[in-house]
């Protein structure tokens, strides 16, 4: 049948996962990666899909296979942290993120998404203070860092903090900050 058929049954089911984890630093919530993995790995096997993740040259790859034909598509993020501890969070957080891309996970309320798809050519979400520094380099890299440790974060609560360009807005987008 092929891994793209299999898939397409699956998403035919309309799976919803429920956010159960918070994050009090951005005041928000999101999908564990044990509850992707709980809630998927019965319904991949029934389809004879196998999953794994592996490590090399410092980047994440998720790889969902077809057992029977062996079609498989693959996901990648690349691993920014050395330090064991840290790349270990940013491992766990790039998993999450390889699913929920590989499987087109579709959360209950993604207000989030629809915030931020909405602010990027309106001024409605830019902040009224001009005394905000705007988000430079530096600060992409602390945004980066916070992320590999599990936070997550909105682009509008960043312009809470920051004024930010198109451009860094459209490089925080490709984090997953929306």
């Amino acid at each position: 049948m092929g891994i793209y058929k299999k898939l397409l049954e699956i998403q035919k089911e309309s799976i919803a996962l429920k956010k159960d984890a918070n994050n009090p630093f951005f005041k928000s919530n999101y999908i564990t990666l044990d509850n992707i993995i709980s809630t998927y790995n019965t319904i991949l096997s029934n389809k004879s899909i196998a999953c794994y993740h592996y490590t090399k040259d410092n980047k994440l790859t998720t790889v969902l296979i077809d057992t029977e034909d062996d079609t498989k598509i693959e996901s990648e993020f690349n691993i920014l942290n050395n330090d064991p501890q840290k790349a270990g969070s940013e491992i766990t957080y790039w998993k999450r993120y390889n699913l929920g891309q590989l499987l087109n996970i579709q959360t209950d309320l993604d207000d989030d998404w629809n915030l931020a798809s909405k602010a990027w050519n309106t001024k409605a979400h830019y902040p009224a203070n001009d005394d905000l520094p705007w988000i430079g380099e530096d600060n992409i890299k602390t945004l980066k860092w916070l992320l590999a440790e599990g936070k997550t974060m909105t682009l509008k609560g960043v312009r809470e903090k920051y004024k930010v360009s198109k451009a860094n807005a459209d490089i925080l987008k490709g984090m997953w900050i929306i």
